[in-house]
């Protein structure tokens, strides 16, 4: 068993529609124990607030009772690899420019890009 994945998990049974985000997993072996790191929607990232820590068992229960789905969400997961403020205007400027970035480098090394229009794009890249 590996440790839960950082991010936005939805449930699917009991609380159908509650958003529960997994902030930080801790565990050097997953099959035998594990600490997860939880806040609801409104709180992620906010430190001010006391979260909920649940052990493997706990955490085990929880997902099967509500049927808890881990959603892709590459802005969490983004704040929560960088320790960013999710809820923070200045995070989100962050993400854009990363997404930006991101595009950038894909153009570059795709077959398109060559010559000039690579220099272009790499000097954009490093503005």
């Amino acid at each position: 068993m590996a440790l839960p994945k950082i991010g936005l998990y939805i449930a699917t049974k009991e609380d159908e529609g509650m958003r529960i985000y997994v902030e930080a997993t801790h565990g050097d072996n997953p099959d035998e124990f594990f600490l997860v790191e939880i806040a609801d929607e409104e709180h992620v990232g906010d430190c001010s607030v006391m979260g909920v820590e649940l052990d493997k068992e706990e955490w085990e229960s929880f997902v099967a009772e509500c049927g808890l789905e881990h959603q892709p969400d590459s802005y969490i997961e983004f704040c929560m690899t960088d320790r960013l403020n999710p809820n923070s205007e200045d995070s989100h400027k962050i993400y854009e420019r990363h997404l930006e970035k991101t595009e950038i480098l894909q153009k570059v090394f795709s077959a398109e890009a060559g010559g000039d229009e690579q220099n272009k794009l790499l000097v954009e890249l490093f503005k």
